[in-house]
């Protein structure tokens, strides 16, 4: 209600009020009908101020209270004074304009019962207007212009009207957009404590009777917490027919109310604000017409599911179907409901009992003589999808496939006891899902089918793209930003972490570092561990001349149930590739190791059990694998030293005298190729196999030595598919005769022969000389069928 002028409050104390309130002038409440408004004394004429907006009628107390067209001044919020109009009916006031242009200078006269001094105009956004009036012998001074858009068509009622396209049997749709954070606060809701916040007016009229549905979107879903409600008589708050605010201040949610409307009959809707939110909005209306569709069964109809599909179980005349679609593929079409941000919604009732057996599931016994129906479900946005079945009296199981008679597309799989839940499968716009509804065994029977699609964005709570976190919101430091990238808690919160200083000890390199992951981000998750809740801290390090890493939490530093894992290629996203996880039982005792290779980058997070956090010693220690007698990626050779001269330096890459052995053509047993006696290790590179070719290679080995011996191409480690060499050992002159001349079955003579891939070479062997057969080694190289060729081959061999 406005506040009525008292004659006692003089005129100077309410031009001070309005001088200190400037900017935009706001009604303390919206007026009420039914209480006239009072004028106060007549002062001396003034200048030309800026007029605000309308304000609410007085009420009718059965006389003339006043003359038609005519001003009168009322108070706004802060004491600030605005005008309204007396209504042609002489017995009501508009309501309170309190918006503001420019002032002019007051001017001079005989006072009437205010008092002398300074007048000052109204505030606001208003063209030249009656100003203020002084008081007697006093001089007015005109007041300073607003900013605010108090007294827009949207700002007040009746508020800006929206259009519903539609016509006959189809929906009456219509949207607007606007933003709040501009206008002024002008009306209250019987939610959300929409006192103080600023609002906004819309209207729509349909032309038939039905179902209206209004929802808020845009924005007032994950920005700001907004407030919607309706009314039929926009001034009178005692005509709201429903108020919504879902959730609270810290949570914005999108405002959805249903409520059933008249034809011909213009219904208010208030977009405001929980206590003084604001900002901006899209406003989506919705009537479905009265009668078959409406989902509301009402006789003569035997259904009514709401929808324009003709081949579910409630055909459009709201019969029902006796022969449903859905029964074979390509199914039963569903008709997704929703715009924008709105999750997409499809719901369909049926009964499985009379259909065929023809599809089954991956996760349960669905492939006896159970029935089942297709669904198809198209998006028309990227976004995660649930499907429930409320809660049936069978035991019933939904699959969901991307191609609709091939269970090899199998998606997703529920078999959950009288509901069959399935939640957070991503899909993709416009591409069709087939949701299969099967029954455990030979269940069947009644359903409800519901289907939700939650569309992808940042602010819907799930963590989707390019986003690091999705808290359901779009607010600034809460460690999860309005882009949806974290906000990080300190330098190891989150990627890429901290760079790991290494100190020389030994022949390894290692680092300890302590830590606790309380109260930082929980942004990341291993495999292991159920670590998605739980807090964690990032570190960074490169492998340099690669090696095995070994990394502990120790019991004895480590005071919660930790997680550990390590990723490579990158800290986040989807080229991240988890190396190792590891979580033990208890406090600390994580312990990983793996070999890598040289400059490579490795990330490593220290997390928690389920939401545990705690204090922690990482211990980290990289040893050089060169010298182990191993040949590990980024090496060339591993002779189990790091002397040079032999062939293989100390940095495992083999010296280059011994690393350009080429094949004396034509060779044979009696003419091999015959290695340098130094070259204890030796590599022969990139030699071709023609047709019915063999390659002989003489060496000499002591006696307990070992022969390592590696067929690969182009560098170690690597065999393309369908490579297919064969390598022998022999002690001495090799045999060229068959059986030896094939495969490694039925060969005579040799004391080693390899055949297939070990690991990623093409063929490999270990041979340990016996003390007895020191002496000359021949290693024959040749191709599975000697009647095909290898363009490329490439020999490795060890003596140590």
């Amino acid at each position: 209600m406005n506040t009525l002028r008292d004659g006692t409050l003089t005129r100077a104390a309410m031009l001070v009020l309005a001088m200190a309130a400037g900017g935009c002038a706001q009604a303390t409440s919206e007026p009420q009908s039914g209480v006239p408004t009072q004028d106060g004394g007549t002062g001396g004429s003034g200048g030309t101020g800026g007029t605000g907006g309308t304000g609410g009628a007085a009420g009718d107390s059965g006389s003339c209270i006043c003359a038609a067209n005519t001003q009168v001044e009322c108070t706004c919020a802060g004491g600030v004074i605005g005008s309204k109009t007396c209504a042609a009916d002489c017995l009501s006031y508009s309501t309170c304009e309190c918006n503001t242009g420019t002032g002019g200078t007051g001017g001079t006269g005989t006072g009437g019962t205010g008092t002398g001094g300074t007048g000052t105009g109204g505030t606001g956004t208003g063209g030249t207007g009656t100003g203020g009036t002084g008081g007697t012998a006093g001089s007015g001074t005109g007041g300073t212009g607003g900013g605010a858009d108090c007294g827009s068509a949207v700002d007040v009622c009746p508020g800006q009207a929206i259009a519903l396209t539609g016509s006959g049997t189809d929906p009456r749709v219509g949207s607007a957009s606007g933003d709040t954070s501009t206008l002024c606060h002008d009306y209250s809701g019987t939610c959300g404590s929409s006192s103080s916040a600023s609002d906004a007016v819309f209207s729509f009229t349909p032309d038939i009777d039905g179902t209206a549905t209004v929802s808020l979107g845009g924005d007032a879903v994950s920005v700001w917490d907004a407030v919607l409600y309706a009314r039929t008589t926009c001034t009178d708050s005692t005509t709201e027919i429903k108020c919504s605010d879902s959730f609270n201040q810290y949570t914005p949610g999108g405002e959805t109310m249903t409520f059933p409307a008249t034809a011909n009959t213009t219904y208010y809707m208030f977009v405001d604000g929980y206590s003084s939110m604001s900002g901006a909005f899209d406003i989506n209306v919705k009537v479905v017409p009265k009668g078959c569709g409406d989902g509301i069964v009402q006789p003569p109809e035997q259904c009514d599911d709401g929808n324009k599909v003709d081949n579910d179980f409630c055909k459009n005349d709201c019969t029902t179907n006796p022969h449903p679609a859905g029964d074979t593929c390509p199914g039963m079409t569903l008709t997704l409901n929703g715009v924008g941000t709105d999750t997409r919604t499809a719901s369909v009732s049926g009964d499985t009992t009379n259909m065929a057996n023809d599809y089954s599931a991956s996760c349960a016994s669905s492939s006896g003589a159970a029935p089942d129906m297709v669904f198809a479900i198209t998006p028309d946005v990227d976004g995660t999808m649930a499907i429930d079945l409320g809660s049936t009296s069978w035991d019933a199981v939904v699959s969901v496939r991307t191609t609709c008679d091939n269970q090899g597309s199998e998606v997703t799989c529920a078999d959950e006891p009288e509901n069959a839940l399935i939640t957070g499968l991503p899909v993709m716009a416009n591409t069709t899902y087939y949701a299969i509804l099967d029954g455990y065994s030979s269940a069947s029977g009644p359903f409800q089918f519901n289907v939700s699609i939650k569309p992808a964005y940042c602010g819907n709570g799930t963590v989707e793209g390019t986003e690091q976190c999705d808290d359901g919101n779009k607010l600034d430091g809460d460690g999860c930003d309005h882009f949806c990238q974290i906000e990080p808690k300190g330098p190891a919160d989150v990627c890429p972490g901290v760079n790991v200083q290494f100190v020389q000890s030994g022949g390894s390199q290692i680092a300890s570092i302590s830590g606790s992951t309380t109260g930082m981000t929980p942004a990341y998750k291993g495999s292991c561990g159920s670590s998605d809740t739980s807090p964690d801290q990032v570190y960074h390090f490169n492998s340099g001349t690669g090696g095995t890493v070994s990394l502990t939490l120790p019991t004895s530093t480590t005071n919660y149930d930790a997680t550990l894992y390590v990723r490579k290629g990158a800290c986040s996203g989807p080229s991240a590739v988890e190396v190792a996880c590891d979580d033990a039982i208890g406090n600390g005792g994580e312990a990983i190791t793996f070999k890598a290779p040289p400059n490579t980058d490795y990330w490593v997070f220290v997390d928690g059990y389920s939401g545990a956090s705690g204090n922690y010693s990482l211990e980290v220690t990289l040893t050089p694998s060169c010298g182990d007698g191993v040949v590990d990626p980024g090496e060339q050779c591993d002779d189990g030293n790091v002397t040079p001269g032999d062939g293989c330096d100390a940095s495992c890459v083999v010296e280059a005298s011994c690393s350009a052995v080429q094949v004396s053509e034509p060779d044979s047993p009696t003419s091999p190729t015959v290695i340098p006696s130094a070259c204890g290790t030796f590599l022969v590179h990139d030699t071709a196999i023609t047709d019915g070719d063999a390659d002989y290679y003489q060496f000499n080995a002591a006696a307990n030595a070992t022969i390592d011996a590696h067929t690969f191409v182009g560098s170690p480690g690597t065999c393309p598919a369908g490579t297919a060499l064969v390598m022998s050992l022999w002690k001495g002159a090799a045999s060229a005769v068959a059986p030896n001349n094939l495969s490694c079955t039925g060969q005579t003579g040799n004391v080693a022969c390899a055949e297939t891939a070990s690991g990623d070479w093409c063929s490999s062997l270990s041979y340990s000389v016996p003390a007895a057969s020191a002496g000359p080694f021949q290693i024959k190289v040749y191709s599975r069928d000697t009647h095909s060729t290898v363009a490329s081959y490439d020999l490795l061999v060890t003596v140590h």
